[in-house]
């Protein structure tokens, strides 16, 4: 948000910030500035894969440009990290350290946590690693998603000894929930996260991440 508002402010545009917390808060408000012609153009910062609130923008011709990769079909212009290789780097990252018994919490419902997914996958592929659909956690990206995701690994028989976690976010609550079982990070859990935001380094112990160039 801060480097959106310094480009609007360069070009003399007026930045505002539409919250949507659910789908019918989503509808409500977008029927309301589509029937006023309030925008000049919009940024969509996030979007589901279903549903999606960009074919609204396109049925009414509001120019837009999508942070992240659109759904296949939606052709509008978009900016994006490569998700697929930033998860591939993760998950080999892990390999590399020595481990082999390597889970994932993902958010799988928009298409950069798909596309992390995706990376894992292909790493794992890449070294002989068989993919096991039962070390891998859906989460939401809260950190909360990302505790209870992690309450679950360590709930089963086979507990991983390393954790790709789709974003750092949900990895400060993996950690904790690694953490509260008495268990030690990286000896026993190893953990990477994607995103390095600024609370990674804060968290305990620091976070190993993969870094976009958020800004």
């Amino acid at each position: 948000i801060n480097s959106i508002t310094r480009a609007t402010n360069q070009n003399d545009l007026t930045l505002a910030l539409f919250l949507f917390h659910s789908q019918d808060e989503e509808k409500r408000i977008a029927d309301s500035i589509f029937s006023r012609s309030l925008l000049d153009g919009v940024i969509v910062t996030a979007d589901r894969r279903e549903n999606s609130f960009v074919e609204q923008l396109v049925q009414h011709n509001i120019p837009l440009v999508f942070v992240g990769k659109p759904e296949p079909g939606i052709h509008v212009p978009f900016v994006n990290v490569d998700n697929v290789h930033g998860g591939y780097l993760a998950t080999e990252y892990l390999i590399q350290l020595g481990r082999r018994h390597i889970g994932a919490i993902m958010a799988r419902y928009n298409t950069a946590g798909a596309d992390r997914y995706a990376g894992y996958r292909q790493a794992l592929e890449a070294h002989d690693i068989p993919v096991d659909e039962h070390q891998i956690q859906d989460a939401d990206f809260s950190q909360e998603s990302g505790y209870t995701a992690m309450q679950r690994f360590l709930a089963a028989d086979d507990v991983p000894d390393a954790i790709f976690v789709g974003s750092d976010q949900m990895a400060v609550g993996a950690q904790r929930a690694i953490r509260e079982a008495g268990l030690r990070i990286p000896e026993d859990i190893a953990v990477i996260g994607f995103d390095d935001l600024p609370h990674a380094a804060l968290a305990e112990p620091p976070l190993t991440t993969i870094r976009q160039p958020i800004e």
